[in-house]
Parts: C-alpha cells; structure tokens; sequence
C-alpha cells in the first residue's frame, strides 16, 4: 500500500539536508525512502537586512522580513556598491530605526560596506549605551559595545580605511569579545564584558537618537545579527571581483614569493567559500628557491662575539649607511674620503645622525601617516621660517627666543671645520 510520513522538530542547516525514513513491520521487514531538502546560503537571517536598492522614497526597507524598516531623513538615493545605496552629507542625514528589541540582543554583529573620506562619524548606533560602528577622528574604524557601568568595550583598526573607497565592515560581540573586520580579515579585537540596554533610538548615520556625529559617505548592504558571525560567515560577504583584487594587491607586495603559492579561486558567478576558494603552499618551489637562496659571507676580527650578533650589527651599519646616502642628496653633501682617521669618523657621526632622524621620523609617521616619508617629512619642514628656542636656566627660569632658521650657514660653519 502506500504509507505517508512527515517529519517535525528538526533543525536544517544551509546547504544539503539528506533525512533518511525506516519503515519496520511485525516480520522485521525494512524499507526505507530518503529525501534531501537542499536551504541555500542566505544573508536573509539577518534580524535586519537593508539592501537600500528603493531607490527612491523616504523608507528603507528591512529585506531580512522582520520588519525592521527604516525613516530615512535627508539621505539621497545614488550609486551603492551593489545597486542602489544611500549618501550621507554628514550635516543633518540619518535613517531612523526607532529603537525594536529585536535589535537589542544579548549577541550582536553588524555588517556595512561603506565608502568616505570622513575623519568622524557614527555609521550605526543603538544609543544610550549599547553598540555602534563609526569612522574615529583618525579615519580608523571602530566598534564597541557599553555595559551598564558605561564602561566602553572597543575594539579599533590600526590605520585608516577613509580613502574613498569601498570597505567592507563587520563588528562582532560574541559576549566576552568585541571584533573588527574590515575586508574580510580581523584587524582587531578586544575583551568585554556584558552589553546594556536602556530604552533610546537606533539609527544609520548619526549617535542612535542623539543629534550629533552624523556620517559623510555612501553606505550599502548594512546587516544586523542577533548572533556573533563567524569567519567563514564573514568571508561569504566578499565576491569574486573583491577576492581578485586583493590578490592582485598581495601578489604586488610579496613580489616574486608570490609564485610559492597556488590559489584555486571561484568561478565566475560562483559565492567566494572554502570549497571555491583555496591556496596551498608549492612546497617543490619552495625547495628549488632554497636550493637557489643567495648566501652572504661575512669576514670580522670580532672571534669572541656571536655570529648572530655580528650579523645584526653589519644590518645596522648597513642601515645606517644607507639613511647617509638618503640624507646626503638633500644636504649636497660632496663625497667623503677615508684616508684619513678623523674623516672617517666623521663619517660614521654623521652617518648615524641620518639614521637617528631617518629612524625617528619614519617612527612618527607610521602610527599617524604610514604612506608618509621621512623625506618628505623634511621637506615639510624645511619650509618653516622661524621657530621658538626654548632654554631653561640653572635658576629655575624658562628663556624663550625666536629666531629665523638659517640652517645652510650653520651647516656650512660645522661641516668646514671638521679638521
């Protein structure tokens, strides 16, 4: 005969669900029947989704069906990174989320792509207290979660990310951790303790429903989670043409290692997952760039000190050598000759106050300006016409004088009369 069944109480995951039924009668005869229920991956369990595609209208709709949906105020509909998306002045626009509980979870990630130049401004707050994702003074990026004591949990990218162009950012709070990725890769992390929430306002653009810190940019596909997102969830954001991009721009700086790896990547229209996109190490090149790595010999009457300290200050020497060579272009420095004792150590002081600056400016540059020089710190400088000279005296008093740089006749003076 024919026998109906039905199943209840499971949970399926995305991706391929194979449920296998035994039937068994009074003889201990079997027969089985199985099916296999296939749930795509899908962004749609998001507990709000805004794909901001409208476009046109004052409301931005939640596309994850919970009805989420949001009151935008003076943000225009443009050109988002997929389809339409909206554009923040950063003066007055925001998009009003009103303040659901479904949007207050014990867990919380928050997914945007977002392109600026801004150096302030709030991209998503749940205010007072709970969680927001903005672009800090410095163009970092940041994420952060409040506790009840107002205790602020943050976790901050290590440069800047507003070079108008498109990012993508996911922050995380798991409920022990808050965690920042921008482009697929965690930049930071950080410890945390509990979330708060009191009653307020969310909102895209500005602080919650606070007047004040509004964005300036174009935001696209913003999604919050009621769960901390894992890595490869994360990942699953980047497309095709994102993953190239960044392997053309790592295949750039590795240079010739680059061919040491093999990547496998997806097909055109395919997600970017760990069965579409993999790499491994060319262990056989590998061997054959050993087999073929240069090899320096280096002679020292230095027979009681280590060899690995020998190396290190060869590199130094080296290093310092070449902050000289950097810095005597610019101070038409003519060539120094080493017949003589006093010249060369003349040369080796002068060589190591190149390398002192070169070290310092370089220092300062790299947490405020990476992209930044030391040369062209010094030419900054070498505009400068008068500067303060601060001495203070034995008895306790503070002098003050202003003079004019006249830096060419002090250095003409010194270098004439190393003799």
């Amino acid at each position: 005969g024919t026998t109906s069944w039905s199943i209840s109480g499971i949970t399926l995951s995305n991706g391929d669900n194979i449920i296998t039924i035994t039937a068994r009668d009074r003889a201990n005869n079997t027969n089985s029947d199985t099916i296999t229920v296939s749930i795509p991956q899908t962004t749609m369990d998001a507990t709000a989704l805004y794909n901001f595609n409208e476009e046109s209208g004052t409301i931005a709709t939640d596309s994850s069906g919970n009805g989420n949906n949001g009151t935008i105020y003076g943000a225009s509909w443009t050109t988002g990174r997929s389809g339409d998306g909206l554009s923040f002045d950063g003066a007055n626009d925001y998009v009003n989320l009103g303040d659901p509980l479904s949007l207050q979870p014990n867990t919380v990630s928050v997914s945007v792509w977002f392109k600026t130049t801004d150096s302030n401004g709030i991209i998503l707050r749940k205010r007072p207290y709970g969680y927001g994702l903005e672009v800090r003074s410095s163009g970092r990026i940041s994420f952060w979660i409040y506790n009840s004591a107002a205790t602020l949990f943050r976790a901050i990218s290590p440069i800047a990310y507003n070079d108008n162009a498109w990012h993508h950012a996911v922050g995380v709070y798991d409920g022990s951790r808050v965690r920042l990725y921008i482009d697929s890769v965690q930049v930071a992390s950080a410890s945390a303790g509990t979330i708060c929430y009191t009653a307020g306002g969310i909102a895209i653009g500005r602080d919650g429903n606070f007047n004040g810190s509004y964005f300036s940019g174009l935001v696209d596909e913003l999604g919050i989670y009621n769960r901390a997102l894992s890595n490869f969830a994360i990942s699953e954001s980047f497309t095709r043409d994102d993953l190239l991009m960044h392997i053309g721009a790592l295949k750039k700086e590795a240079g010739r290692d680059f061919r040491l790896v093999t990547i496998s990547i997806p097909k055109p229209q395919e997600p970017v997952n760990e069965n579409t996109f993999r790499f491994s190490l060319d262990r056989e090149r590998l061997r054959q760039a050993y087999r073929r790595e240069g090899r320096y010999l280096l002679r020292s009457n230095m027979q009681a000190t280590a060899p690995e300290t020998v190396w290190e200050n060869y590199l130094l020497l080296t290093r310092i050598e070449q902050a000289f060579k950097d810095l005597k272009g610019s101070l038409s420095v003519r060539p120094l000759w080493h017949q003589l004792e006093r010249r060369i150590e003349a040369h080796i002081f002068v060589s190591f106050l190149a390398f002192c600056l070169h070290t310092t400016l370089r220092n300062l540059a790299r947490g405020r300006a990476g992209g930044l020089t030391s040369e062209a710190i010094l030419e900054k400088l070498s505009g400068i016409q008068m500067i303060d000279v601060h001495l203070p005296t034995t008895d306790d008093r503070h002098i003050v004088m202003s003079r004019y740089t006249c830096w060419r006749r002090t250095f003409y003076f010194f270098w004439h009369n190393w003799d």
